[in-house]
């Protein structure tokens, strides 16, 4: 839901001008500052009615080591420069092809399971058929959303 409305909030005028429209980077600091708002409520609720595993609490959160936290911060702060450049490189590149790009993340992650930490060895031919079907069709369609600008 997000990307399409701010997608919207930072559209331009043909001539490249923009009146009212939102800059990429107040669109990050929106973005940003509405996480920071509502992340206590979101993982108070998820630590007491977890969606798998058993209940949880802040209390437990805080014994955890400062290595932790420190990994934490840096996943967030490499989303925060991943989200920022995709933004920033939608004025131009064009939309439809910067949003092509950042939805290739997941790819990354992907390939990350599947080769460093080799979550499907020993699996069936079947589930690695599924897995590859998996990578050609979601490659397709970020090509096909990179070629609609």
């Amino acid at each position: 839901c997000w990307s399409p409305l701010n997608a919207f909030a930072m559209r331009t005028a043909p001539d490249g001008t923009c009146d009212g429209c939102l800059a990429p980077l107040g669109s990050s600091f929106l973005f940003t500052s509405a996480v920071l708002l509502t992340s206590p409520a979101i993982c108070a609720c998820l630590m007491r009615w977890p969606l798998v595993g058993s209940p949880t609490t802040f209390a437990t959160y805080a014994k955890l080591s400062p290595r932790d936290h420190a990994l934490g911060w840096l996943g967030g702060a490499i989303w925060a420069v991943g989200t920022v450049s995709n933004l920033l490189s939608g004025s131009k590149l064009g939309l439809a092809l910067s949003y092509a790009i950042g939805q290739a993340a997941p790819m990354v992650a992907s390939l990350w399971g599947l080769v460093y930490y080799r979550e499907f060895a020993g699996a069936s031919y079947r589930t690695a058929a599924l897995v590859a079907s998996m990578f050609v069709l979601y490659l397709a369609a970020i090509a096909l959303t990179a070629c609609s600008k």
